[in-house]
């Protein structure tokens, strides 16, 4: 049952406000202001699952709501100028979007063994030549596979998708390449993919040759291992790519938040994935053979 005084800045609506963009996209529905229901029956079982340093974070807000003082931590900056306050609600936010992405993996597979079994999976790697920025990076290579524990490989979409080296990064690009991928920089550009071509391709692939069942506002999961301290794996270069491809194969198009790609793929840590199928199948070492 929804709580009393609900238009009130209580940390639950705090938290509900906090999560409304994310929920109406995912959703594709607008929830009322200030206060839904439906909102609420969704962010609740999320919000039970927050730690009490967490919650802290909602009860301080809905505080500085009330009394209509802002936190003294919106006017301390560190020291390359950016406010504290700033820093922590970003470092809030990504945690927060972790739980729930752990959440939805967990209720993915919360199925017997059996139906595990027989599910598809795609992962997803880019090897990459620079990174710009962490929202920046030419790509490389690109490399998606398709396997179940039960048929084990499935199939494949690989490419070399087009780049162009930004003024004094080939250098570097070229040291990264003989680091990891080896992938040499020469031009062979004649032979290379571009990026609405690639698009087309990776919905033709997901979809097993019915792009049309993405369009309809599904979001296809991708797993993909998180960023690596050696830069051998890298999140964020697969974000940056598959928001290259989407931006330019729909150009003109409005997109809801800074990821493009979140219209059509949705990305998930692999790690965690592997962790809910061990725990589901006690002889999933013996699956695990197909990552090697």
């Amino acid at each position: 049952m929804p709580p009393k005084g609900r238009n009130k800045p209580t940390p639950m609506v705090m938290f509900m406000n906090e999560l409304r963009d994310e929920m109406e996209f995912k959703h594709k529905k607008k929830f009322k202001v200030p206060f839904d229901e439906a909102l609420y029956e969704l962010c609740k079982p999320i919000y039970d699952e927050l730690s009490e340093d967490e919650k802290q974070h909602y009860k301080d807000l809905a505080k500085s709501a009330w009394t209509g003082i802002r936190d003294d931590k919106n006017k301390k900056l560190t020291s390359g100028g950016i406010p504290v306050a700033q820093i922590e609600r970003e470092d809030q936010e990504k945690r927060l979007k972790k739980k729930i992405e752990n959440m939805e993996i967990e209720k993915q597979f919360n199925f017997d063994i059996n139906t595990i079994l027989a599910m598809e999976i795609v992962v997803i790697h880019v090897n990459w030549f620079c990174k710009i920025s962490d929202d920046s990076f030419v790509p490389a290579e690109v490399a998606l596979a398709r396997f179940s524990l039960q048929q084990g490989f499935i199939d494949a979409y690989h490419c070399f998708p087009q780049y162009d080296f930004p003024p004094g990064t080939k250098g570097e690009s070229k040291t990264h390449s003989e680091r990891t991928h080896q992938i040499p920089l020469y031009d062979f550009s004649e032979k290379l993919e571009n990026w609405p071509i690639i698009f087309r391709d990776i919905l033709k692939f997901l979809s097993k040759g019915n792009p049309t069942s993405l369009m309809d506002g599904n979001c296809f999961p991708l797993y993909t291992m998180d960023d690596d301290v050696n830069d051998i794996t890298s999140r964020n270069a697969v974000r940056c790519f598959l928001n290259l491809i989407t931006s330019s194969a729909n150009y003109g198009e409005t997109f809801s938040g800074d990821n493009p790609h979140e219209k059509y793929f949705k990305l998930y840590n692999l790690s965690k994935l592997l962790y809910e199928l061990k725990s589901k199948d006690q002889s999933f070492a013996h699956h695990a053979a197909l990552f090697d």
